[in-house]
């Protein structure tokens, strides 16, 4: 599940590429560096309570920028260090392996968390049964945490809801 924790971490990076950091005079000076690290780790604090992990996640990606873009974040357009921040905080995620917190359920949470889910199923199954095994996990997940998210879900959540999600696509046959 870190996949989706990387789609529903992209908002709090758009939200940082929109208002974060936007000039410098030197990028990568001490006083860049840390606006880069406080905006991250303000986007970051309602998504990772845990303050090592949050601070672990956003040293990361703020050294993934800087190793990337030497000459600061204004040497891309927004759009390019949105798509970055993506990927650097997917590469992150992976990296600390079981990031742990929980996040509000949003449309663009739920759509990466779609994303991720039918990328993991077998192309052989038909899309039409894939769609509808996802949209059936996504509703029991949405009973079982109504409100928020808990990341990473325990593997008994998605094992229990993928096997109910697949008995009643059977029954329903």
């Amino acid at each position: 599940m870190d996949k989706s924790f990387k789609n529903i971490l992209f908002i709090a990076f758009t939200l940082f590429s929109l208002y974060g950091c936007t000039s410098a005079p030197k990028p990568w000076d001490n006083q860049y560096t840390k606006r880069l690290h406080d905006s991250l780790n303000n986007a970051f604090k309602k998504q990772l309570t845990n303050e090592k992990q949050r601070d672990t996640l956003v040293g990361c990606v703020v050294e993934k920028f800087k190793q990337a873009l030497p000459n600061g974040l204004e040497s891309v357009p927004a759009d390019s260090s949105a798509h970055l921040s993506y990927k650097f905080t997917g590469d992150c995620v992976i990296k600390i392996k079981r990031v742990q917190g929980s996040v509000q359920w949003t449309a663009k949470g739920e759509e990466g968390l779609r994303k991720d889910f039918l990328s993991g199923l077998s192309t052989k199954i038909p899309l039409d049964a894939r769609n509808k095994l996802c949209d059936c996990f996504i509703a029991k997940l949405k009973i079982r945490y109504p409100q928020r998210i808990q990341l990473p879900f325990p593997d008994s959540v998605i094992n229990t809801a993928a096997l109910e999600c697949a008995n009643e696509i059977k029954k329903s046959k």
